[in-house]
């Protein structure tokens, strides 16, 4: 049995997609460990993702919609995830550890950005949709896309997936 597709908002649609490139990039990283990719290549794309897209993407949710319902719990346990993702992804680039270690910490961060996807499309996003007005949601779409005008491009020239 197939799941219907989410009926995003309009004004929450460029964050959506901008999770469709967070599951490609899970994915990526699962797919380069299971071809047996040195881990340097895969954290070489990490650290590049990270500063280019996901570090903005976080800042984006947490500045312009999760203060608008700030004391959701929700809210709070997302803002936690992206938190440790943050901080898991740090330990990652830090490089510090051997490769069996790095390979653990690349299969965990995976996970950890799948799971906190799949929770702010089904579960987050619906709540906001339903929680913020009209209008607020208009004014957010707007500062999200003063905060990012172009449209996210995973363009890594280093396709170790493939």
């Amino acid at each position: 049995m197939s799941k219907k597709p989410i009926k995003r908002s309009s004004e929450l649609i460029t964050l959506s997609r901008e999770h469709h490139y967070s599951l490609l990039f899970s994915w990526k990283i699962t797919k380069g460990l299971k071809n047996n990719i040195p881990t340097e290549r895969i954290i070489r794309y990490v650290r590049h993702f990270w500063e280019h897209h996901l570090q903005q993407h976080f800042k984006q949710e947490q500045v312009v919609l999760f203060h608008k319902v700030k004391d959701d719990l929700l809210v709070k346990e997302v803002w936690k995830e992206q938190e440790e993702t943050a901080q898991k992804i740090a330990a990652i680039i830090d490089g510090k550890e051997n490769s069996e270690a790095q390979r653990a910490a690349l299969e965990t961060l995976a996970t950890m950005i799948t799971t906190l996807v799949r929770k702010e499309e089904r579960d987050l996003f619906p709540e906001i949709e339903q929680s913020i007005s009209g209008q607020a949601l208009v004014q957010a779409a707007k500062e999200l896309e003063h905060m990012q005008p172009e449209p996210l491009q995973d363009d890594y020239d280093d396709e170790f997936w493939v």
